[in-house]
């Protein structure tokens, strides 16, 4: 399924393609292909001490986030190998985890189709190209989530009605969510909440 959400400045955003394999009443099942993602890594403090700035400086703790985000656009954009402007597509993708040293964050936002095979490499250092090979997950659409709580919440909800259906997932993220721009100034940007499935 190709889908377009969304303007560029030169037309609609292109969309990474999959096949609906079962929609249920809160979510979807979709196989993706081996697809081409631009993603940026970046190690976060662990959560208490993230809270913990969050009082003490917001604005710095949000330029902080963003900076991932901003390095793939950049990227996207024409800051690479060739020089080349993609323009911007969609999904954008978040993998929040925890680890030993504190939340590691990865950001990736789909190359392309004409530029999947062969895309021009980052010169950002914290800017790097993964192929993923097929796989398949479960995306159920949620509001706008402001907080980490709240998508601790959606995620279990989640489980549970993939638990019920008798699918089996993989669980390593405190969670996996992804963005959709909005169609026109009238519309509201999509959000989703994805487990990849075992």
């Amino acid at each position: 399924m190709q889908m377009y959400l969304g303007d560029d400045d030169d037309g609609p955003r292109e969309m990474a393609n999959y096949t609906l394999i079962k929609a249920t009443q809160t979510y979807e099942v979709r196989d993706y292909g081996n697809i081409t993602w631009a993603c940026c890594e970046k190690m976060m403090p662990p959560m208490e001490v993230m809270m913990k700035n969050v009082k003490n400086d917001k604005k710095k703790m949000k330029k902080e986030k963003m900076k991932p985000f901003k390095e793939l656009f950049e990227y996207m954009k024409g800051k690479n190998s060739m020089d080349m402007d993609m323009g911007m597509t969609a999904p954008v993708r978040k993998g929040m985890q925890e680890t030993e040293d504190g939340m590691k964050a990865e950001v990736c936002v789909y190359i392309p189709a004409a530029q999947q095979a062969s895309p021009p490499l980052p010169v950002h250092p914290d800017v790097y190209v993964d192929v993923r090979p097929e796989y398949t997950i479960a995306a159920r659409r949620v509001t706008k989530l402001g907080n980490m709580d709240k998508w601790r919440e959606a995620k279990v909800l989640m489980m549970t009605d993939l638990e019920e259906a008798g699918e089996e997932f993989v669980d390593n993220l405190i969670y996996y969510g992804v963005w959709y721009p909005a169609q026109s100034w009238e519309e509201a940007s999509r959000t989703e909440l994805w487990m990849e499935l075992a």
